[in-house]
């Protein structure tokens, strides 16, 4: 999957052209490759080296999310092709699951409508595009195609190809 990520930064248009050593300088980048880690060590790692490679995991993880503000739970389902576009404030909660090609922006939250940790998560389909400041929160499903507009507060479903956006989000227009 990893493999997908960096071929997904590199077919965005702004990077077209950029050597791949660039992406040492790209804070969703490691964010990612912090969150795939994590994930492995989750779900593949042997019990007995599990629990040492999270040792070795979640100074990485708090380094993320102290410098760049991004915290992925590494218990989230998250397709290939994931690109946070602009590192800050973004927080994805252990029981989200989203599809391939995603692409995040600043200050996006996906979580959980209450303070119950294990409560329903959103679950985004893929290509969808989420804009800076959106907040996708309970157990909604995010149709394939969509656009989340700015600053948009989704608590209801978005179906395939729609664009939302506003406070609380509604339909604005059908994405082709």
């Amino acid at each position: 999957m990893i493999k997908q990520d960096i071929k997904r930064i590199f077919e965005l248009n702004r990077w077209k052209g950029i050597k791949k050593i660039a992406l040492i300088f790209l804070p969703g980048f490691w964010a990612t490759l912090v969150y795939r880690a994590g994930n492995f060590i989750t779900y593949h790692a042997w019990p007995v080296i599990k629990q040492i490679l999270l040792i070795v995991y979640f100074p990485f993880k708090i380094i993320i999310e102290i410098f760049w503000g991004i915290s992925i739970s590494r218990k989230a389902q998250i397709g290939p092709g994931l690109f946070i576009n602009h590192f800050g404030c973004i927080f994805i909660h252990n029981n989200v699951k989203i599809g391939a090609n995603c692409i995040l922006s600043q200050e996006v939250t996906l979580g959980v409508k209450s303070a119950d940790p294990n409560g329903e998560a959103p679950k985004v389909g893929s290509n969808v595009r989420i804009g800076p400041g959106a907040k996708i929160l309970g157990g909604l499903k995010i149709g394939n195609n969509a656009i989340i507009g700015a600053n948009a507060v989704v608590v209801a479903d978005v179906k395939d190809n729609w664009v939302v956006g506003g406070v609380p989000a509604q339909f604005i227009k059908e994405n082709k």
